[in-house]
C-alpha cells in the first residue's frame, strides 16, 4: 500500500480546496496530490489541489479549456 502513503504524506501537506472555493482564490491549483507538495517545497506556499478533482470542478460548472490536439502545441505531437 506503498502508493496511500504517498498520497496520505502529500495531502497532509497541501490545502485541499472545494471547486468553488478555488475558483475564487488566487491559488495554483494542480490535479496530482503529490506534485502539489513538490511546489509547496518549492515555495509555492498556495499550491493545492481540490477535492474532488476534475470530475467536481465540472460537475460544478466551473470553467474547462479543451485539450490542445497533438500536434497544436510544440513538442506534442507524434515522435518521429
Amino acid at each position: 500500500m506503498a502508493i496511500e502513503r504517498i498520497l496520505a504524506e502529500a495531502r497532509s501537506r497541501i490545502r485541499r480546496y472545494m471547486p468553488a472555493e478555488a475558483a475564487a482564490a488566487d491559488v495554483l491549483i494542480v490535479d496530482l496530490r503529490s506534485s502539489a507538495a513538490s511546489l509547496v517545497d518549492l515555495g509555492f506556499a498556495d499550491a493545492g489541489d481540490v477535492e474532488g478533482g476534475f470530475e467536481a470542478w465540472a460537475a460544478a460548472g466551473l470553467p474547462v479549456v479543451a485539450a490542445p490536439t497533438p500536434g497544436g502545441v510544440p513538442g506534442m505531437g507524434a515522435p518521429q
